[in-house]
């Protein structure tokens, strides 16, 4: 992998969730992705899960986005552990993931929610 240039590292550190989630959303909708987003779940049915959801095919991502220095609540993290342990249980791993997206992240997920079945793996730079 190479090496992250000193200007990519300051726009990481400067990239809020709202950020990625435009990113992410755009490139969703190119990729033919449903999308969920929770705004806010204080107060709701909906505490803790993640912000965001990605749909398609046989494939769910459960992403709870963070700027670099963010850090997920305590409720969130278990959230995800109880969601992994869901899918571990399953034998899911490989159609859904529920993990913590930061903007080091942001390359890798959107290269998957680019890419198209039967197509070569997309390359976001």
């Amino acid at each position: 992998m190479p090496a992250v240039s000193p200007l990519r590292a300051v726009l990481e550190s400067q990239q809020t969730e709202d950020d990625m989630r435009d990113e992410l959303v755009k490139a969703a909708t190119i990729g033919g992705w449903a999308h969920m987003h929770i705004r806010d779940s204080r107060g709701q049915d909906a505490t803790d899960y993640p912000d965001d959801w990605f749909l398609r095919g046989g494939r769910m991502y459960w992403w709870e986005l963070k700027s670099a220095r963010g850090k997920p609540t305590p409720g969130q993290a278990r959230m995800l552990a109880a969601l992994n342990a869901f899918i571990s249980s399953h034998g899911l791993e490989d159609y859904c993931e529920a993990r913590v997206i930061r903007p080091t992240d942001m390359g890798e997920c959107l290269a998957r929610l680019l890419e198209r079945p039967g197509m070569r793996k997309a390359e976001v730079m």
